[in-house]
């Protein structure tokens, strides 16, 4: 576009509420849109128990997204579609048993999940929801997504529609940012995390390797200790079997990577 044009398939009276979400990525856009006549008060259970911790107000929302499609990135209904020219509705997830822990799930507005926040990558979305849970979707290589691939499948090279992390499921995130192909996401209690490629250091975990699951970056652990101890964000997974498997699988994967590159040298 040589100048500023409005989206016409996003304006209110079109769509059926306000948009209150915008982002930009490097091959794709994205936009929330939120019914005013939706938002209710729910419990947000404190993480890694059913405790209720705080209330949050949950609307009904509708994320849309165009642009570049190739690695599913757009996560729209036939996702096989290469380009989506205009914007489109995302594909709607229904809520699970194990995601979340949002009371009242027979609520309407608790059906399916909504997104608040957004952030876009170059080959991956990342979304998040007035609960904290981060949902991933597109391109899964160097990690992009952070789903391991004991969930995703060795053979799978990205995901069509949005996929809650599981490895984030007892952590509260309030904020995520997804660069070109990493994604470092903010937990309540100031914790961050970070996954996919990690080239360049830039999960900043001392090394140049990717991660395939959400690590907490170490080095920023300077929060005072009773903020800490008052955390519901402690990283009570990073002891759990679920971390455990990950960071096994990644080592192993490191290993067959080495072991490839040497028997191409040779």
């Amino acid at each position: 576009c040589s100048e500023p044009r409005i989206i016409e398939r996003l304006l209110p009276h079109v769509v059926g509420g306000a948009v209150i979400e915008i982002a930009a990525g490097g091959l794709h856009s994205a936009a929330i849109v939120a019914s005013s006549s939706s938002a209710k008060k729910q419990k947000a259970p404190k993480a890694g128990n059913g405790d209720t911790n705080t209330s949050v107000t949950v609307r009904e929302t509708r994320t849309f997204s165009w642009g570049s499609n190739r690695k599913g990135q757009c996560g729209v209904e036939g996702g096989k579609c290469a380009t989506v020219p205009e914007p489109l509705p995302i594909i709607s997830v229904k809520r699970k048993s194990g995601i979340g822990g949002a009371v009242g799930k027979s609520d309407s507005v608790d059906k399916y999940v909504h997104f608040e926040k957004i952030s876009l990558g170059r080959l991956h979305t990342v979304a998040l929801t007035a609960y904290g849970e981060v949902f991933t979707w597109g391109s899964t290589a160097m990690g992009r997504c952070g789903h391991s691939s004991l969930e995703s499948g060795r053979d799978r090279r990205f995901v069509q529609e949005p996929r809650h992390i599981s490895a984030l499921r007892n952590v509260v995130i309030d904020a995520v940012a997804a660069g070109d192909a990493h994604t470092l996401a903010l937990s309540k209690g100031g914790r961050l995390f970070a996954w996919g490629a990690g080239s360049d250091g830039q999960c900043g975990q001392g090394h140049a390797g990717s991660l395939f699951s959400p690590r907490a970056i170490q080095e920023l652990n300077f929060i005072v200790k009773e903020k800490i101890e008052n955390d519901e964000t402690t990283m009570p997974h990073v002891v759990s079997a679920v971390a455990l498997e990950v960071a096994m699988e990644e080592e192993a994967l490191t290993k067959a990577l080495s072991t490839k590159k040497s028997n191409k040298s040779r």
